[in-house]
Parts: structure tokens; sequence; C-alpha cells
């Protein structure tokens, strides 16, 4: 084992000087129009990106006061960093991890108005009223980074960070206007042996900053040099491989991209591929030190690595949905009974149901153990980023992204589970990081083992004549004659490979005496990405069948299907297709999963269509019929309105004052009399004594403040823009 890379720990505090706004891109009628990041607690949060952005703004003006030159950058480009200093801190070649802000006290988030000026009049326009949601000052959030480096780089990498973290004096939007400065306090350097070194900066260190400045990008060194064995052969020491179960616990947001980057947008998958979980654990083992023998030992093409399931809630790993599972065409797919079209074993209620119009279920997840049923426990969340232009600190035009992540519901942390076929030394268990953005507090995966066979190896080798197969990953299969790619797997495939991984002696089979007419498949296809790590360029894309696809073989004599069973249960070992040891080619042998449609997601009987009941408004225990009401009173009383031009930013500040503490209708109402009775309402026009809408609030001003609330929020959601468009001449008959 070679030296392992340093580990360098900065955490700090930051205290809000001023207002912080660092936005979700949400709103909420009647509170704000824009409003801030909350994590899974509901507590206000500063994201790592905006954390990174902050100190990397930081970080290029030390440049600029060390060298005399602020770096620069080409228009239209990413501002990669080309000093070696500056790419190990905020480079994509480094190896960084910044943490989130998180709020150490208790504050309670304010609301702050503005509104644009006619420069001409000095007078408000219309319609440009923004409430803003802010952290006031005087929260304190408590933040951090970790740097992997080898030792002769720590001092400079130190005394970058800690030159940024001085340098940094606002964090977040709208800087400015003076929002979002912050002022370091409790600012800590541990080194990976736990020696803490001091957090300040003399005249010889910024000296030897600087003259690391003057290296480019071209001599970095990411971690220890790396020894690829010789001509002979790679040590088989503790090579003897077994299974063993894999528990990834993901407590940050991860971006794991079906795709490249097309555009500015960024999907992400609903499970850790295989591939993802191999490139983490070999970034760890090199920042550890571990020699490239060892690695390839670990990774080489005798092991196997699944992909990463959700978790079920008893803890148990769910598996794709079949293929051949359908639905009926135009319904929600959780409110529809399923069919199997394969495996259904009621031909009467199948022949029956096979009437209607179905599609495919289209994906997600299921539980591999009855009671059999379909959960979801990862949400997607999309979010915007916006790149900045380090030389003048505002945004730069045209780097508006988005990026898809996953993460358990609300934010929360959620379980994984894979398997893996590995040596008995392979070092598995400890934190690792997947995903896209790792540096800006994505994809931190914890892993934990245990030796355990997978849940759906091994079975009976019976003689019945049908045998089902279900691909569980991506499977990359060429034709017997080693031609282009399948797009599905034919039954001779299926034979050829079981025949060569049971190492069988003479003649292979022909497939037209060993299989009868009854072979079907319900699969599809998926294009396949890739990236060369040793030569640094994208692979050829390669064509897979999808995870989820199902096969079914029905063989001439049951002793013929016994036989084959046991070839597929030695080939369900080795793995199906191509690059199995990158995740792909895993498939079970008569699962259990297959055949049970009706699971617990299945709800009603087919043509039967169910109306869901009218939900509450949030915030609002006002029943359905008294919702209904209301809704027809505002379309009746803005159908009166001679205007109502410029109103919505005055409903808005009546439905703040209606959130605030110790509101009441009364003194909601008692404000809106105040600035609608003054001899120049301007926006308040509307809401004058006699007035349709003025009728209205005082009505429901009668019916309590909870009325009062939903009346003010139906109005501003009635009278913006996008409704007006999208309006229906019969708003009363809507619940």
């Amino acid at each position: 084992m070679k030296t392992p890379m340093h580990q360098l720990s900065l955490t700090w505090t930051w205290v809000l000087e001023s207002p912080l706004h660092v936005g979700s891109g949400m709103a909420e009628a009647g509170r704000a129009d824009r409003l801030i990041a909350r994590g899974p607690d509901g507590k206000p949060y500063i994201p790592a990106d905006a954390v990174k952005g902050a100190l990397r703004m930081a970080a290029e003006q030390v440049v600029g006061w060390l060298t005399g030159a602020q770096p620069e950058y080409i228009e239209g480009e990413p501002n990669e960093p080309r000093q070696l200093p500056l790419a190990l801190c905020f480079g994509g070649s480094g190896t960084i991890h910044y943490k989130r802000g998180s709020l150490e006290n208790d504050v309670e988030p304010r609301c702050l108005s503005s509104t644009a000026l006619d420069p001409s009049t000095g007078s408000a326009l219309d319609n440009t009223l923004r409430i803003i949601e802010v952290v006031p000052p005087g929260a304190c959030f408590r933040t951090g980074a970790i740097v992997w480096a080898a030792e002769s780089e720590l001092d400079t990498l130190k005394s970058l960070l800690l030159a940024a973290l001085g340098a940094c004096e606002r964090v977040g939007g709208k800087a400015g206007i003076g929002w979002g400065r912050v002022r370091p306090e409790n600012v800590r350097c541990i080194v990976i042996r736990e020696e803490e070194i001091g957090p300040s900066i003399d005249a010889p260190a910024l000296e030897l900053l600087a003259v690391a400045l003057g290296k480019s990008v071209g001599t970095l060194t990411v971690g220890p040099p790396r020894t690829r064995p010789g001509g002979g052969a790679v040590s088989t020491a503790g090579a003897k491989p077994i299974w063993r179960r894999l528990d990834l616990i993901l407590d940050e947001p991860a971006c794991l991209a079906d795709k490249p980057l097309v555009g500015n947008e960024v999907r992400s998958r609903s499970h850790i591929p295989g591939t993802a979980i191999r490139g983490a654990l070999r970034a760890r083992w090199e920042r550890e030190g571990w020699t490239e023998a060892d690695i390839l030992r670990w990774l080489g093409t005798a092991t196997r690595f699944s992909p990463g399931f959700p978790a079920a809630s008893d803890g148990s790993s769910l598996v794709p949905v079949p293929r051949s599972y359908l639905r009926e065409k135009d319904s929600s797919p959780l409110a529809t009974t399923w069919i199997d079209v394969l495996v259904d074993v009621d031909e009467a209620r199948l022949a029956e149901r096979r009437k209607g119009q179905w599609r495919s279920v289209g994906g997600g997840f299921m539980t591999a153990t009855a009671p059999h049923r379909q959960e979801s426990p990862v949400e997607r969340l999309a979010t915007m980023h916006v790149a900045l232009d380090y030389r003048r600190g505002s945004k730069r035009g045209g780097a508006l992204y988005s990026r898809q992540s996953i993460s358990g519901p609300g934010g929360c942390a959620v379980r994984f589970v894979a398997w893996a076929q590995v040596p008995q030394d392979a070092p598995l268990d400890g934190e690792v990081f997947v995903g896209q953005r790792t540096s800006a507090g994505r994809g931190h995966l914890t892993v934990k083992s245990l030796v355990e066979d997978p849940p759906w190896s091994g079975g009976d080798e019976s003689e019945a004549r049908e045998i089902y197969l279900a691909l569980l990953s991506p499977a990359i299969v060429r034709c017997p004659e080693g031609g282009h790619l399948r797009r599905t797997i034919r039954p001779e495939d299926w034979l050829h490979q079981a025949f060569a991984a049971a190492n069988e002696k003479g003649k292979i089979p022909g497939a037209k005496t060993f299989f009868d007419d009854g072979c079907q498949a319900s699969s599809t296809t998926v294009t396949i990405p890739g990236w060369i790590r040793t030569w640094g360029h994208g692979r050829a894309a390669a064509i897979a069948v999808e995870a989820g696809s199902v096969f079914r073989l029905r063989c001439v004599k049951g002793s013929d299907a016994k036989k084959l069973r046991g070839w597929l249960k030695m080939l369900e070992v080795r793995g199906l297709g191509e690059r199995t040891h990158e995740g792909f080619g895993w498939f079970a042998v008569d699962p259990p999963w297959l055949g049970y449609p009706d699971m617990d997601v299945a709800v009603g009987t087919p043509g039967e269509t169910t109306r869901a009941s009218a939900r509450p408004w949030p915030g609002c225990d006002l029943g359905a019929k008294a919702l209904r009401d209301w809704i027809g009173e505002v379309h009746r009383s803005t159908q009166k309105a001679k205007t109502t031009e410029g109103v919505i930013g005055s409903l808005r500040v009546l439905a703040r004052t209606a959130t605030l503490t110790g509101a009441t209708a009364r003194t909601v109402m008692d404000h809106c009399r105040r600035m609608a009775g003054r001899s120049e309402p301007r926006a308040w026009t509307p809401l004058r004594e006699g007035e349709p809408l003025r009728q209205l609030l005082e009505r429901a001003e009668k019916g309590g403040l909870e009325a009062l609330r939903f009346v003010l929020e139906a109005l501003i959601i009635r009278l913006s823009p996008e409704a007006h468009e999208s309006r229906t001449p019969d708003m009363e008959g809507e619940t």
C-alpha cells in the first residue's frame, strides 16, 4: 500500500451581517414571490453550490492581488481554472467536497418587499411589487470543505482557502444591494490524522502561494502516482471472490445522469448504476493510496457489481417493474388494474382484460418478495444553477443550467441495496461520492457490506417447460457470430450464452429443436454512453436491452428445460453479454415477482372511474362546499370589477399580513381600508369603498381569518396574467 493522499478539513461559521436570500425557485401565493431554500427539517440552509461559488469569487480576487492580474477566461466556455491551486480547490480535476451551510441558531425568516421605479417620474411602476423571503441578520451557518491532496500541496491549499475565506464578503443573491454580507468565525483546520493546524496566514505563506499560482494545470496531480503492474500476472493473494451485500446510504442529493449533457439540461436516473459504484470506490481507493495492482484485482473483469436499487420499507431490495406489466391506456398508474401479458396464469381474466386498450407501466420499482407492491422511495428534484462571471461578480449570460437530482422524500437520506462479487480482502466499507458535481455538496454515500448472496440467485431446477427470465440491469448482447449488438435477446442467444457458461462439451443444441413456438419477449432497448478513463475521452455508445425486460422460453421437453435451467443458473452468476464487471447483464431465472400484477398499487376495477374528493386548501380547514362557494364568489366579483390592473400587489400585501402572528380578519381589513382610503390609492383603487372586490373581502371578513386568507389567495391566482390567459368561461362550476 502506498502513502495515501492527505485530507485537509476546513470548517467555519458564517455570521450574517445583512439579509440573505438563496432562492429555491419556488413561490407561495400570499406569502412571497421568491422563497429561500429549506432543508428537510424546514430550516433555511446555504447550498454547497453557493458556498463554493462565493469562495471561488473571493479566490479569484486573491489571485489578482498576489499576481497583479486576474485570470482571463474565454467568453462562452466554462471558467475552468488554470492555476494549480485554483484547479485543486475549485476545478473539475481536483478532489474536494464542499458542505452546505446548516443553520446553528433559531431565527425566523421574514419577507421584504421591493418595487421598480419609473426614472422619469420617480414613482413606483405598476405590477413590479415583489416580496422576497430572506434570512435576517444574526443567523449563523456552519459549513466547510474537505480537500484531498499530496502532502507537498497542503500548505498552499490551506493558504488559498483561508485567504479566500477572509476575502469573501457576500454569498447568495442580490449582493449588489448589500444582501448576503457575511463574516467568518470559529475557523478550524484539521488534517486526516486529527492534527490541528493554525487557521492563520503569514507573509511567507502568501509568498509561497504566489509562487504556486504560477504553476499551470499541466502539472496537476490529484493523487499519488499510480503504478500499473508490469508484464507479469496480477497478484491473486486474497482474490477468491465472494458475494457481498452493499447497503448504501445517500444523505446528499445526487445527479446520476442517464446520458451526457444535452443543451443545458441534465436528467438523473432513479437508481445508482454499477459503473457509478465502481468509479466511486476506485476514487476512494486512489485517495487512500492503494496500488494500481490492488485496484485492478478488486475491479477487474472477474468481479461483478450490481446496480444500487432503492431499498423497500422493510430494508429489502426493490427490483425493476417487469416490462410485461401493462395498464389501461389514459389512466393513472396508481388507479388501475395491471395485467402481465407473459405470466398471467388466469387465461380467462387475461382474455377479458385484453378487450381494452393497454400500455406499458413504464418503469419504476417493486418489491421482490411477497406481498408484492410498487414503491417509490426516491424523489427527483430539478434545481437551477447560474454560472458566475468571476471578474465582474455577476451572473453570466446564457449560463443557466437545469440539473435533476435524486434524494429521499422531502430531501431526507435514502437507502439503496447492491450486490458485489469481489475478492474477500476488498475494502468496500467507507464513504464515497457518486454522480456529478460531487464537489458542490452532492453524492455523499456511505457503504456498509456484509457477506450475503443475492435474493434472486439459486432456485429449483424443475422440469416445467416454461422458463421466465427478467433483466435487472441493461444487457449488452452480440449475436453468436460476434456481429452487431442485439436489440433484443432471442432464444438462441440465451441458449448459446448458457451453454458456454456451463462449459459443456460438444455441439450446441439447435434452437429450432430445443424450443417451440411459445417463446415470447416483452423488452425495449436503451443507448448506453460511456467514458474511457485511461484515454480520457468518450466511449462509443452501445445498444443494450433495458432493465425490466422479460423473456419466456418454452422448451419442447421437460428434461431439456431442467438442463437449460441448470445452465442459466451458471450464467446468472457470470452475467449475460458484455461488460458484466461494470454492472451490465444481471438477470434472474424464474423470479418470484413475475405474474403478480394485482399489487397494492391497484385500486378499483377495470371500467370504473373513481373521482377523488376535493382536498382542503393548504393551511385552510374550510370544507369542500365552503371552498366551492367562495370560488364562485371570486368568479362573480372579478367579472363585475371595472378594473383590476395593479391590484395583485395590494392583494399580496394583505395576504402576507394575514399570515403574521396575531393577525385577525379585522386587522387585515383595517389595513385595506386605510390604504384604499387615501387620496391617491393607486394600486389600491379597485379595493375602495363600494368596489366589487372590496365588498367580497368584507363578506369574507365575516367568515373569519381562514376564509379571508383563502379569498385573497384565490383572487391572486384568478387575477394573475397566467390564469387570465387560460381562464375558462365557466369557472363557477370548478371544484
